[in-house]
């Protein structure tokens, strides 16, 4: 009688990366039980991974015994050459930008399906679209989000067209031609305008930056609110990503002759 296969469940590396994958910028600390539900994995699974998780300082436990983000996982993303080198060159245009507008500023690349923001300020009189860095933002609704799927790969655009486009707001793009157009658009302009896209009370001017890894592009851009005259930001934010991609371009040079 021959014998029956195996049947090989989610690895142990799955698993851990769904555990850390149940934490998002809206639920930054969970229970156990939380962290179950989103992981989709047994309570008992949970409970092991995450008291490892704990031991190697992935994961903290707060005093009213729920869990957030450790302090490893941020030295070793600190790492990540995409994200550090590129925050280092871009501070000053990022500053820059603040000091010009006194709104909340992002430099923002993409990861995956989403736009995750590498770096951000958050002002004052802040345009009721907080942040830090690390949020993900949906690439269809933000102007960000906008710049980076316009300058994405053909078959990333091809996909977010042909999949399930989330309406936050009454103007937010979820006709697939609407999307393409504006695409097409931004492309063309070097800069997009997203009024309440994401949210009722906020705009954003967005403009692209070449980070000078293999055509990659990040996203400078501040978000004003929606009151706000969006016109007087746009030449300051072109302005400044226009700079920013030419000082990155210079410090590749510099990388590759070193």
């Amino acid at each position: 009688m021959p014998a029956v296969p195996a049947v090989s469940g989610p690895s142990v590396t799955s698993k851990v990366l769904a555990i850390l994958g149940a934490f998002t910028y809206l639920r930054p600390e969970r229970t156990l039980t939380d962290i179950s539900r989103a992981a989709h994995l047994p309570l008992s699974t949970v409970h092991r991974l995450v008291n490892e998780l704990v031991a190697w300082g992935a994961l903290e436990r707060s005093s009213d015994g729920s869990y957030r983000i450790g302090l490893r996982l941020w030295e070793i993303g600190a790492l990540s050459p995409r994200g550090s080198e590129v925050r280092e060159t871009a501070l000053r245009y990022i500053a820059d930008l603040y000091a010009h507008t006194g709104n909340n500023v992002a430099l923002t690349t993409l990861d995956g399906e989403s736009a995750l923001a590498i770096d951000w300020i958050v002002a004052e009189r802040s345009a009721h679209l907080l942040g830090r860095t690390g949020t993900r933002i949906p690439l269809h609704a933000t102007g960000a989000g906008l710049v980076l799927l316009a300058h994405a790969p053909l078959d990333l655009r091809q996909k977010v067209l042909e999949g399930s486009l989330h309406r936050f707001t009454t103007e937010t793009l979820v006709e697939p031609d609407d999307l393409r157009r504006a695409l097409s658009d931004i492309r063309r302009r070097g800069y997009v305008v997203s009024c309440r896209q994401f949210t009722d009370r906020s705009t954003s001017v967005a403009a692209p930056v070449s980070i000078g890894v293999g055509g990659a592009t990040a996203a400078l851009s501040v978000i004003i609110p929606a009151t706000e005259d969006w016109r007087k930001r746009v030449p300051v934010v072109v302005g400044l990503a226009r700079k920013l991609s030419a000082a990155l371009k210079s410090r590749a040079l510099e990388w590759r002759h070193t």
